[in-house]
């Protein structure tokens, strides 16, 4: 299937130019094809803004970043939470261990809503091509998810994501729209 071209020309601000310039060059791109996926990036962009977007097929990524859902410790060694978050209910104080030998078991919120993430995304399994969980750190995790299907099934699947408390950003990224065959 051939594409037919057109040529347009069009002014821009000195500096923007430089700046254009000097990035497509880094980049390695021709200044067509810069000016190509800049405006293929626009589009995606505003037309997810506007809601365009409405039972078509996408492909894209959702990533977010977490509060850890592992402490930076052994389970056994006594430690102080220091940091109390009222947001996440962090009530422990003093030293104490998260012994897993007792019947019961210590729990924190980061670890409940790790597992009603993992729960979310099972329950969203038609939309997702794969996901991969990072850890950053000591107090942050990030997820990467594949997503393709229905922009709406997608958005669900992002909006019950954003909901959990542990999750500090959340970004859903169209990276195509799809025809249907």
């Amino acid at each position: 299937m051939e594409s037919k071209y057109d040529r347009i020309s069009f002014s821009l601000p000195v500096s923007l130019r430089d700046e254009f310039e000097s990035l497509r060059t880094q980049l390695n791109l021709s200044r067509s094809d810069a000016i190509r996926k800049a405006i293929q990036e626009f589009i995606l962009q505003e037309s997810q803004k506007r809601g365009e977007f409405h039972n078509k097929q996408i492909l894209g990524t959702i990533t977010y970043i977490e509060k850890s859902h592992i402490h930076a410790h052994p389970p056994n060694q006594k430690h102080t939470h220091e940091n109390k978050d009222e947001k996440l209910n962090i009530t422990v104080s003093g030293d104490h261990s998260h012994d897993v030998q007792h019947s019961q078991y210590y729990v924190p919120r980061e670890m409940l809503e790790f597992i009603k993430a993992n729960e979310i995304q099972h329950s969203f399994i038609d939309v997702i091509i794969s996901a991969m969980h990072i850890h950053a750190g000591a107090e942050k995790c990030m997820e990467i998810i594949a997503v393709r299907g229905n922009y709406e099934r997608i958005l669900d699947l992002y909006t019950k994501l954003q909901a959990l408390t542990t999750i500090k950003t959340i970004n859903l990224e169209i990276l195509e729209v799809m025809e249907v065959f």
